[in-house]
């Protein structure tokens, strides 16, 4: 209660008139007065103090008690003790006279720079003669009226009760607003100053008898303390319905904010966990069931977090969580090992949480995925590796050219460090007259473009100039937006002496190709008539042949018809093999005149429908049709410029090669396929062969090349020379692919539509 009283005190309001009972002790009112001094003094205000019959001095040793600085104060003039001699004014009491004593004292105050004025008052002055009751009450309520609001007046007028007659204290209550009884400050409901001073007040005349006075004050007092305590109960009521609703509204906003939590760790896009000091796991959020590969908490919760430990780090970890559990803040990167098995690198920060069933800590922690940041420093270290091993100067710059990285092959084409490079200009390295280019080439990088492979000067730090083709790239921040550039200028200094070189051997060999293309033109008409005349000899001798081979086949035949049954099984067996003989002949003696032919006539080149022409190949053929031979073909092809039938005889021989180069036992599979190539068209002809050695590659196309293999196989060794013969005189050009194993692919490059 005195804390109160004292914190009341201190926070009197401007034109505050309290009345002040005490018994008779003057200790008494040193709880309200102590504070109220204090707090003007501390204010800046000037106090006075009238006092009792007690001396000056005894009132002084009272607040020196009480930590004020009496004889520092009075010396500034802020605090003044009168004694109430001083105080009284000779004569009646008038309220008029006393309320201009009471002006002076403020005005005074005020002129002295003080900020405002209290009053404390021992109303014991007014026991002298000459003081009537309804004088000093009109005065009390005329005091109500004195303080302005400009300049802070405040006053608690001190009554003894054992010294002072009832009816003065009765007048003491029709005139203060507020009373104070021991400890407390009390709401006065008897307060009727302002009807005093209208002369409605009350009268005390009917309180002659002093009982009644007395039984009057008495009554008073108590209906002021009871409603005093009314007022203290129901706020007391009210503090508790007020701390009941912030207790729900507490425990409704800690729910809610539970909940808020809850939603925002299983929100949250990181790993949190709680783990108890032997490693079981209390609870995990949703991204950690997910990090650890449980489909649900049941497949952790209560299981030891230490078996999704990667082996390797599992100490660690252990350790780490030791010193967790013992109330120490931790941080750890380590790899786990999900429960489908797989491993990701991860890096945990955890911190104690107190546990109220074992007063001792649970381990909380939020661990968080890096394994793709990982994988990303792992490349982006290679390519730092890559950067500064590269023979090129790599650098990088601001969007105002200014250098920010600088490798080592920059210092090398250069001169110039690191440290002296970067935070410079790039113009530095532009001699004088290209120094124009640098503005372009920034004004290319802020429009998003790339620069690919410019060749210009450059200038090194020793002065001397260096060819360089220059690479330029923007750089890109997360958003998309240009930042800077990245450069790559490699030095062809070598290259551009080396060119120069080759020009002027190139010059030279200009005139030696002159003169070599006259003779060459000369006995290029030589030969092409030699060629010609070889041609015609050749298709001549191919053509007279066949009619020696036909009539062997024919007369071995005849023999063996007629004369077989006479013959013995070594003689058939002869005459089968002239005819076989004759047989080979004749087919090698047609492939000859076909490769000839192909080579003589001059061919026109039309649109081809590949599809149509593979149907018709395939119908005429029944050794390429099911069961014999499975060929597939993925429509639609596309068309080609070529000789139609010069193309058919190249088809038909690749589809005959690769039906009869099979595995034995084994039904030919083939599919014909095209995809463009630029203004070409490639024919693809895939088999499940026995395949093409890579050695052998370079020779199948050439005249009787025939390649080992373990099945013997028949054949002239001129059906793929007369592939490449068609195929090179329609302009296009043919090869293979085969890992000598699993099959072939042929291909045909023609000209497409």
């Amino acid at each position: 209660m005195k804390m109160e009283l004292a914190d009341r005190m201190s926070g009197l309001g401007p034109g505050s008139h309290l009345c002040l009972f005490y018994e008779q002790d003057p200790a008494e009112q040193m709880p309200a007065l102590v504070p109220f001094i204090r707090d003007g003094l501390a204010g800046d205000e000037r106090f006075i103090y009238i006092a009792d019959d007690q001396t000056v001095e005894e009132l002084a040793e009272h607040l020196e008690q009480d930590g004020i600085d009496v004889a520092g104060e009075t010396r500034s003039g802020r605090l003044k003790l009168f004694t109430r001699a001083e105080w009284r004014q000779p004569g009646r009491l008038d309220s008029q006279s006393k309320a201009r004593q009471v002006r002076q004292f403020a005005a005074e105050a005020a002129r002295a720079g003080f900020k405002g004025i209290r009053f404390a008052v021992e109303m014991t002055w007014t026991l002298g003669p000459k003081i009537e009751v309804h004088d000093l009450e009109h005065w009390e309520a005329t005091l109500n009226t004195l303080f302005e609001p400009s300049f802070p007046s405040r006053i608690v007028c001190q009554y003894n009760r054992s010294r002072l007659a009832p009816e003065v204290l009765i007048a003491a209550l029709h005139t203060h607003p507020e009373a104070i009884f021991g400890n407390a400050i009390y709401p006065n409901p008897f307060y009727a100053a302002p009807f005093i001073l209208n002369g409605n007040g009350h009268g005390n005349g009917d309180l002659t008898n002093g009982k009644l006075a007395r039984a009057r004050l008495d009554w008073m007092q108590a209906q002021i303390e009871r409603a005093r305590k009314v007022e203290l109960d129901h706020q007391e009521l009210c503090r508790e319905r007020a701390a009941r609703a912030e207790a729900e509204a507490s425990k409704r906003r800690a729910e809610a904010s539970e909940q808020r939590l809850r939603a925002f760790l299983e929100q949250c896009p990181e790993c949190v966990k709680v783990l108890r000091p032997a490693g079981t796991v209390v609870e995990m959020n949703a991204a950690g069931l997910r990090m650890v590969e449980a489909d649900s908490p049941d497949r952790v919760v209560g299981k030891s977090v230490f078996e999704l430990i990667a082996p390797e780090d599992r100490a660690r970890f252990e350790a780490m969580h030791e010193r967790v559990c013992h109330g120490t803040t931790a941080g750890l990167e380590f790899e786990i090992v999900g429960l489908k098995g797989t491993r990701r690198r991860v890096e945990t920060h955890a911190a104690p949480l107190s546990d109220p069933q074992t007063a001792g800590f649970l381990h909380v922690a939020v661990t968080r995925d890096i394994t793709e940041r990982k994988r990303a420093e792992t490349i982006k270290n290679r390519l730092s590796a890559i950067v500064e091993s590269s023979d090129d100067a790599i650098v990088s710059k601001d969007l105002n050219g200014v250098i920010m990285t600088w490798n080592a092959g920059a210092e090398r084409i250069f001169g110039y460090t690191a440290q002296e490079a970067i935070g410079c200009s790039v113009t530095m390295l532009l001699p004088e007259e290209r120094h124009d280019e640098e503005p372009e080439i920034l004004s290319r990088i802020r429009r998003g473009e790339r620069i690919d492979h410019y060749e210009t000067v450059r200038r090194r730090k020793d002065g001397r100039f260096v060819d360089i083709s220059l690479t330029v790239s923007p750089i890109r921040d997360a958003g998309g937006q240009v930042i800077g550039a990245s450069k790559i200028a490699r030095d062809i200094t070598v290259r551009k002496r080396a060119e120069a070189e080759l020009r002027a051997t190139r010059d030279q060999l200009g005139r030696l190709n002159e003169e070599l293309e006259e003779r060459v033109r000369e006995r290029t008409a030589s030969l092409t008539e030699a060629i010609t005349q070889m041609e015609e000899f050749s298709y001549t001798v191919s053509h007279d042949l066949r009619a020696p081979a036909r009539s062997m086949r024919c007369y071995a035949k005849i023999v063996l018809e007629d004369f077989g049954e006479h013959l013995d099984a070594e003689a058939k067996g002869y005459l089968e093999r002239i005819m076989r003989g004759g047989e080979r002949m004749d087919t090698l003696i047609r492939d000859v005149l076909t490769y000839t032919r192909i080579g003589r006539r001059q061919l026109e080149l039309v649109p081809v429908c590949l599809d149509k022409l593979l149907s018709d190949l395939i119908q005429q053929y029944p050794e390429m049709q099911a069961p014999r031979a499975f060929v597939t073909i993925r429509s639609p092809l596309l068309e080609v410029r070529a000789h139609e039938p010069s193309l058919a005889q190249a088809i038909s021989n690749l589809l005959t090669n690769a039906i009869k180069f099979m595995p034995p036992r084994e039904v030919p599979r083939i599919t014909v396929s095209t995809e463009p190539r630029a203004s070409r068209v490639r024919l693809w002809i895939e088999d499940n062969g026995i395949g093409i050695k890579p050695e052998y590659q370079h020779r199948i196309f050439g005249m009787f090349e025939r390649l080992p293999t373990s099945t013997p196989y028949e054949g002239t060794g001129v059906g793929l020379a007369i592939v490449r013969k068609a195929v090179e005189k329609m302009g296009g050009s043919v090869g293979v692919e085969s890992d000598g194993l699993t099959g072939s692919r042929f291909w045909i490059d023609l000209p497409g539509i």
